[in-house]
């Protein structure tokens, strides 16, 4: 990851609804949706640092992938293939390093002319970074295809030529499975997954692969990781029933968990994980209705039990072309997606697992920047990537923007006015915030020739999500608003984050 010089907060506007009452509250409820609306883009800021152009094609060329991987020594790799004139596919790889800039990284080809989308992933028990791909020689289809492996054990700095470990169609990712080993999606349909050991031996088909369930047939959306103390396989897949997560390396429905309903779309799907569990990401409506935003949702799992966690709603507005990873050491969560209201990009960050909290910022004012276009999307503890064109002239690039933690300026609006209720002697305050932090209220009963009376209370906001308390006046204030005409409640919201604080004055309702 790059060694970054102290900044100035990054103002980001994210609005979300969150009702406080200021005395028994309660936590954000599953289908919390944020507020559809963004800030105008005159009142935003300019992204942190312009976005990195990395390759560019040539004349008639295009790419495919790109995989990101920022290791836990803070090196940064990125690979993708090119293809067109001049060259059928041809599999590249970047690195950076500290503040360096990107540079291209000898990779051998073995002979093979087409690639598919490459995964890069970190294995914690050998200290390797391993880059796979589902490949072919075109000359030599039958005797070519497969999964290819390679390997570095210097931070991505050399490589291994390409070791074939899979002898037919294939994902080309790869879950570490702790011991020096790896599983990873084979086949073209049908949920199966082969192990290749630690000496990286070839796996053949069929015997080499195993089912895991009768669910899945065609296939869309799959996404393949390792989880827990165990690095238990977890295989994420999507039915029309909706988006389920396998656990375990056997065939046994029963070991089959429906993570997200029906009216989950599938043509994407993020699958995580690490040592302290998995999490996965899809897009859909609130409560899945028939109409509304298809909005960014991340939920948690226990590859253990199956247990699933409380879905989370990351996104404002509709979510394109997201992703969903883990970050090394086990460092939490990132999600990175394209929001369809203002075409900017965003990246959320997780410590703690899915239920932990989100921490979100814009890594891309689409207005601002020179690329346009951004699609198939990746993130690491270090970088943002993608794919998009150069709006100079339309080429296509592979680009990459600085991911790393930023901080949000916090924005506070009031929802409606606040209620009052003489029965139950509660004060109700709707208002909005954009990032995690404490909002505290203050009543003040005030009458003529009357001492004011002051009621202070306090709730944590963990971010997006809708929030419930009440604030219960003392008896003698209640009297006072009963008994004399002229008795007035004034109110005052502060919210505060670690980037500063925002106060507003919202009118009460009786």
């Amino acid at each position: 990851m790059r060694a970054l010089p102290p900044r100035r907060p990054c103002a980001v506007v994210l609005t979300s609804v969150v009702a406080l009452a200021l005395v028994a509250g309660t936590g954000p409820s599953a289908g919390a949706a944020p507020a559809a609306s963004h800030a105008s883009s005159a009142g935003r800021a300019a992204p942190a640092d312009a976005t990195t152009v990395v390759a560019v094609a040539g004349a008639g060329q295009s790419f495919g992938g790109p995989a990101t991987l920022t290791t836990a020594a803070g090196t940064s790799l990125l690979s993708y293939y090119r293809q067109g004139p001049g060259v059928a596919r041809a599999l590249e790889l970047q690195r950076q390093v500290g503040t360096g800039t990107w540079a291209p990284v000898a990779l051998s080809q073995g002979g093979l002319d087409t690639f598919g989308v490459p995964a890069l992933v970190e294995d914690a028990a050998t200290g390797r970074v391993l880059l796979t791909a589902s490949a072919q020689a075109s000359a030599d289809v039958a005797g070519t295809l497969g999964t290819y492996l390679w390997w570095s054990a210097d931070q991505g700095v050399t490589w291994s030529a390409p070791v074939r470990v899979w002898n037919s169609f294939g994902v080309g990712d790869a879950a570490p499975d702790g011991a020096g080993g790896f599983w990873t999606t084979v086949g073209e349909t049908d949920a199966l997954i082969a192990h290749v050991p630690a000496d990286y031996s070839m796996q053949a088909t069929p015997s080499g692969a195993t089912r895991l369930t009768d669910k899945l047939g065609s296939r869309g959306a799959t996404g393949l990781v390792t989880a827990g103390p165990a690095r238990t396989p977890v295989l994420g897949f999507f039915t029309t029933a909706g988006i389920y997560a396998h656990r375990g390396a056997t065939y046994d429905p029963a070991l089959d968990t429906q993570v997200f309903g029906a009216g989950s779309l599938g043509t994407l799907l993020g699958v995580a994980g690490d040592t302290t569990g998995a999490a996965l990401a899809t897009s859909h409506t609130p409560s899945y209705a028939a109409s509304g935003t298809t909005a960014l949702w991340v939920r948690g799992f226990d590859p253990t039990t199956g247990a699933v966690g409380a879905e989370h709603r990351l996104s404002t507005g509709q979510a394109l072309f997201f992703q969903l990873r883990s970050l090394p050491s086990a460092g939490g969560l990132a999600a990175i997606w394209r929001d369809n209201g203002d075409s900017d990009l965003y990246v959320a960050r997780a410590s703690g697992g899915a239920d932990g909290t989100w921490s979100t910022s814009r890594v891309i004012d689409d207005e601002a920047d020179a690329v346009s276009y951004y699609s198939h999307l990746d993130v690491s503890a270090g970088w943002a990537v993608g794919l998009g064109n150069r709006d100079s002239d339309s080429t296509a690039v592979v680009w990459a923007a600085e991911a790393s933690p930023q901080t949000i300026d916090p924005t506070l609006a009031s929802k409606g006015r606040a209620a009052y209720s003489s029965k139950k002697g509660t004060l109700t305050i709707r208002s909005t915030v954009n990032t995690p932090g404490r909002l505290k209220a203050v009543a003040t009963i005030t009458a003529p020739g009357r001492r004011p009376t002051r009621v202070t209370k306090s709730v944590r906001a963990k971010g997006f999500g809708t929030y419930t308390t009440r604030v219960r006046l003392p008896k003698a204030a209640r009297a006072l608003l009963r008994s004399v005409p002229k008795a007035r409640i004034r109110l005052t919201v502060t919210f505060a984050s670690s980037a500063g604080t925002v106060k507003v004055r919202p009118n009460v309702r009786a």
